[in-house]
């Protein structure tokens, strides 16, 4: 079976299409189209006369065009949404499951808890009370990110956010949490996926814009050391992780926080890709 993930990575919304093989998913085809490109295109036609659509949905529609599956999947970025940990005075699922969207529609500041789609990981428990990883979207982004998609000719049968794509890719290609406290890095273009564990317990996620050049260490270095306070954890790394398009900066970030590094290849899901097909596979993430 193949499926067809679609998602945005600043200005380009790309397609990769996965097939099911022994051991787990493959890439097998990759590609990209530039929102700003099919924006000034659109521009264009529309002084000429001529109908117009929007940049997103030309782009599936594109996409489709050159490799369509009968199953497809929205992956929306985490940073249109909420990501946040709270600590709940509950224990049972049924109950975690019927307070969470209160918790979302309280973080976000606005709307109601009915204007939202609403996902939770609980990440451990103590006390009589849980620590809950909410992921909650606006129910009209997600209709909305829906409609384009099903208007540029794709039916998504399941709805997905990047920063649990990201992690998922790391667990398939063999990363398992060590008893250290412990940083993993999804580096995925302009994005940086930060998963903090302590003793194999996810402890806290963050979706990060890190950018590029000299003062991305800085930046990464700043904000591990915020979530590390954050997570109550008294002392810094000790071993840092990384996967996907890093430019090479894993060795200098290890030596920030004196720790070991680690690499997860994600090679692996994208080995019948062809040159381009490998590189924009590492690009997104």
């Amino acid at each position: 079976m193949e499926a067809l993930g679609l998602y945005q990575r600043g200005d380009e919304l790309i397609s990769v299409v996965m097939e099911r093989r022994r051991g787990g998913f493959r890439a097998v085809w990759v590609g990209c189209e530039s929102l700003k490109a099919v924006s000034e295109e659109g521009e264009a036609e529309e002084k000429d006369g001529k109908g117009t659509e929007s940049p997103f949905t030309g782009c599936v529609r594109r996409l489709l065009g050159r490799r369509r599956t009968s199953y497809a999947v929205a992956v929306m970025p985490a940073k249109i949404g909420l990501v946040r940990e709270v600590v709940l005075g509950l224990t049972k699922d049924d109950h975690i499951r019927a307070t969470v969207p209160f918790e979302a529609a309280r973080l976000m500041a606005e709307g109601k808890p009915e204007d939202f789609v609403v996902d939770f990981h609980r990440m451990g428990e103590a006390e009589g009370k849980s620590r809950v990883l909410i992921v909650a979207m606006e129910k009209e982004r997600v209709r909305q990110w829906i409609e384009a998609m099903q208007a540029g000719g794709a039916n998504p049968r399941k709805v997905d956010v990047d920063v649990a794509c990201a992690y998922n890719a790391a667990l398939a290609c063999g990363y398992s949490p060590s008893q250290k406290r412990e940083a993993l890095f999804c580096f995925a273009g302009g994005m940086v996926y930060l998963f903090l564990h302590n003793e194999g317990t996810l402890q806290r996620v963050r979706a990060l814009f890190a950018g590029e050049g000299e003062r991305r260490v800085e930046r990464l270095v700043r904000e591990v050391k915020r979530t590390v306070v954050a997570a109550g954890l008294d002392v810094g790394l000790e071993r840092v992780v990384v996967c996907g398009d890093t430019g090479g900066i894993e060795d200098a970030l290890a030596a920030r926080f004196n720790a070991e590094v680690a690499r997860v290849d994600l090679s692996p899901m994208a080995e019948g890709l062809d040159d381009e097909g490998k590189r924009l596979f590492m690009r997104g993430g």
